[in-house]
């Protein structure tokens, strides 16, 4: 869906905006994305379906 969206208005973004903005714009994006991956997803490599479920 999201990518659908990107689609629909990267034209109107790029008329608007220089691409290096663009570009600087989704990779603060991507930083983001990644601060709350590393911060808040717990990791569950090595435990177990139950112990898993347990936690929420």
């Amino acid at each position: 869906m999201l990518a659908a969206i990107i689609t629909l208005v990267m034209p109107y973004f790029l008329i608007v905006f220089e691409p290096n903005q663009i570009f600087l714009f989704f990779t603060f994006m991507m930083v983001l994305q990644l601060v709350f991956v590393i911060k808040l997803m717990p990791e569950t490599k090595g435990k177990p379906l139950e112990e898993i479920n347990s936690r929420i």
